[in-house]
Formats: structure tokens, sequence, C-alpha cells
């Protein structure tokens, strides 16, 4: 039984989440993500303008989506209650939430409920009230999600994965006439849609490295999403910054993940943490694609790939082509595997610079 969790107004549903019991009293995670690759074509038409946009553009009153709205909201759409393409990522773990195996297919899924984080908030405090009584069946497997989620977030931590203190803004606008902004709000204001949010985060960046290590464990090109390490002398001058507020930074040790861990758990007792985790993510280098793994600094991550989003961006899209390829190779569950080529490195260097370049653009 698979469930879409994501904000009150999304149109478009990339991922889908199950959990059931695994091998040796463990759990098993299945991540179905949109496959798109199943409707567009490699250089036809709607690929042609979805390398072109690159990726979706959301502002505070419209989409301007990389796909077309039958595509992106419709056909592609994990929409509830109709079989939909997927390609799944299967995640198998211990009790203490160690991963033990992972596998891949192309699928053919069906969600049974189109969740969104505050009524997953509320359903996980034991709130059913009104329109969030049907919440009450997906209980027992939102506990579940959440309680593994919960120790896969704290192994992260433990490797010294960035948590900036930056509240993402939500921009309410007139119902009237929506060419006014009424107000700019925190999105995940509340701290138990913080935690519903951070749910779904969580089995994404499983699945992304879980695909990652396919590609690496077999010595695949694919489109990486790096973040390199900080520079030093960048780190030094945060250090002179935060100096002044009692912030002591080690720059030889900032250049390590676990190192500036320290710096931010600092900040974040001090009265202007935004402010200062801001001068934060200044300093840190911008996220991008690279057919070289140089690994992503702000997951400290050694292998991370963007795979659960196809709809809305174009690398995903690649990726899953090039893991439809690799599998039907391996005689696994393709979904038509054979339309695929493998990408000469240097042809995707080209791409992982586009979808670079078409990021930072929209």
């Amino acid at each position: 039984p698979f469930l879409t969790i994501d904000p009150e107004t999304a149109r478009d549903f990339d991922d889908a989440l199950c959990i059931e019991r695994g091998p040796n009293n463990g759990l098993r995670v299945w991540v179905a993500v949109a496959d798109v690759s199943h409707y567009v074509k490699t250089d036809d038409a709607l690929d042609r303008e979805a390398q072109i946009r690159g990726v979706s553009v959301y502002l505070p009153d419209r989409v301007i989506p990389m796909l077309p709205h039958k595509l992106s909201a419709g056909i592609c759409s994990l929409n509830p209650d109709v079989d939909r393409c997927a390609m799944v990522v299967r995640l198998d773990y211990t009790p203490e939430g160690v991963r033990t195996d992972i596998g891949f297919a192309a699928a053919v899924i069906r969600s049974h409920g189109r969740l969104d984080y505050p009524g997953v908030a509320a359903a996980l405090s034991g709130d059913f009230r009104g329109r969030r009584a049907h919440y009450k069946k997906w209980t027992p497997a939102l506990v579940e999600l959440d309680q593994l989620a919960k120790k896969l977030r704290k192994k992260r931590r433990g490797r010294g994965t960035l948590e900036l203190e930056v509240p993402e803004a939500k921009v309410v606008l007139d119902a009237d006439d929506p060419r006014l902004v009424r107000d700019v709000v925190r999105a995940k204001g509340l701290a138990g849609v913080k935690s519903a949010y951070e749910l779904v985060e969580e089995f994404m960046i499983a699945a992304n490295e879980a695909v990652g290590d396919y590609f690496e464990s077999r010595g695949l090109a694919t489109l990486w999403r790096v973040h390199a390490p900080p520079e030093q002398e960048r780190l030094e001058e945060l250090g002179e910054l935060l100096s002044g507020f009692g912030v002591n930074v080690d720059a030889h040790a900032a250049v390590s993940p676990a190192g500036l861990q320290k710096v931010l758990a600092q900040i974040a007792d001090q009265p202007g943490a935004t402010a200062l985790s801001f001068q934060v993510l200044r300093t840190l280098k911008q996220a991008q694609y690279s057919v070289d793994n140089v690994g992503h600094f702000g997951l400290a991550s050694d292998r991370y790939i963007h795979f659960t989003s196809p709809i809305r961006r174009y690398p995903d899209l690649v990726v899953h082509r090039l893991l439809k390829h690799a599998l039907r190779r391996e005689g696994q569950a393709s979904g038509g595997g054979g339309k695929f080529r493998a990408v000469p490195k240097s042809e995707l260097a080209q791409v992982a610079a586009a979808c670079s370049a078409h990021e930072r653009r929209a």
C-alpha cells in the first residue's frame, strides 16, 4: 500500500512510500518514483523542451513546469487510486536502521492515499478531527516510517550532515487579487509539519544514495549531485566574522562536514541564529551536477545522485534512463531499458554543465 506525502498545494506527485516487514525481522521500505522516461523519449520534442527548461519553476501563484501538465500532473504523477509506471527502490534495514540490502526495478504501482504534511503531522500526534479521519487507517505505517526516519536522521547527523537554520519562505497572496502579497511566512513553520517533511526527506536521501551506490559499485558513468568542500580562505573569513559573536571556527577542521557541524551547533544558541546561518551558507560552495563524484559536503555523503524528482528535474530523468539501461544488461525488470544507451562520459559532462546552469537560471 503506497502513499504519497506532499505539500497541501502539490499538483504533481513524484514519489510514494511503502513500509512492510523485511527479512530477519527487519524493515523493508519501497520508494516509488514516477517513471517519466516511459513517456518522454530520448531527443523527442518533449525531451528537447525539458532540456531547455531544466527544472520546474515554482512561483507563489503558479508553476512553470518542465513537462506539460498532462504529463506532470496527469499520466506521470503518482495520483491516488490509479495505476502508474514507476521506478522503485527497495531499501532493507535492520530494526536499528542499518541498511542491509538494496534493489531496483521498473514497476507499476498504485497509490492508496494522497496525504499532506500537516495531515501526517496531525495523525502522528493522534489528531483525526474532520477531514483527517481517513488518516487513521494509515497511522501504523506512518508511525513505522517516522520511527525509522528518525533513526536514519540520527545516523546522518553522526556522520556530519549540515542542518542550517535557514527558514524557507512561503508567500501568501490575497484571495481576491493574487497580484497582492498579504504576508510572507515560514513554510513548514510548525514543528510537527517540519517533522513530517523530514520523514519524507530521509527516505528520498536514502533512495538517492542507494542509486549512487549502484552506479559507483559498477563503475558506471552517471550524473552525480556533488557539493565540494568550502575553501580554506572562505572559512577563515567566516571565522573572523563569527568570532565577534563568540563563535569559534577552526578553519582547518571545518573543511570536513563534522567540523563545520560543530560551528553550526554553536550558532544554534545565538539570538541571531538565522542571520549567522546565512553567513555560513554563503561560505559554502554551490551544489551542482558533475560526472566526477567528489561527494556531497552538505549531506556528508560519499555517493549522492538526484533520482527522486524526474517530473521537475531533468538530471533525474537522465539518471532513470541510465539505470534502466544498466538493469536490462543485468536481466532485471527495466521497463524497456533496451531503448536507452550508456552515455559516454564526455557527453554526460555537457549535460551536467547545462543542468547546473539551468538550475541557477531558474
